[in-house]
């Protein structure tokens, strides 16, 4: 059997959206479309961890620490922006304090675009984390390196991963 690997980088799309009505996170495509698409503004996927707590249950009958799930966090999201000097439209849409969504469309999207004019369809996949930004801090770059922003955010409830845009 033949396995289809494939790389995020110009497949990738991330998009910021304000509001999205579904309980289940998955956004509409019209929700999905009004919001503002950043990949072209990134330095890389944003970091999106999905820590959890191990709770220890050792018992007498093993030397072995054994341990069950107990919660899981929503961590701390880092998206990193590439700095420009033109209008960066891209980083204004994650201020300090900014409520909202992060659409992550890892495969891309049926469109097939990744310029930042995307349509996206129903059936499209993406993971959604809702957010709540933090912090923008400048990096500190190197001599040999392009200036960013990195902006943290919290993940403020559970995520929906896997889901297909609705119509």
């Amino acid at each position: 059997m033949v396995t289809t690997r494939y790389t995020n980088v110009g497949k990738a799309l991330v998009v910021v959206i304000d509001t999205i009505a579904s309980a289940t996170l998955a956004p509409t495509a019209a929700e999905a479309n009004g919001g503002t698409q950043i990949q072209t503004a990134l330095r890389s996927m944003p970091v999106l961890p999905r820590p959890v707590n191990l709770i220890p249950t050792p018992d007498l009958s093993s030397k072995q620490e054994k341990q069950i799930v107990g919660t899981r966090g929503g961590g701390e999201a880092i998206v990193e922006f590439l700095r420009k000097l033109e209008t960066e439209t891209e980083r204004a849409t994650l201020p300090e304090d900014y409520v909202g969504y992060l659409a992550v469309f890892r495969q891309g999207t049926a469109d097939g675009a990744t310029d930042g004019t995307a349509t996206i369809a129903a059936a499209d996949v993406c993971d959604v984390y809702p957010i709540e930004v933090g912090a923008v801090e400048p990096a500190q770059t190197g001599r040999n390196e392009a200036d960013y922003d990195t902006v943290r955010c919290a993940i403020t409830d559970d995520v929906g991963r896997d889901l297909a845009v609705l119509a």
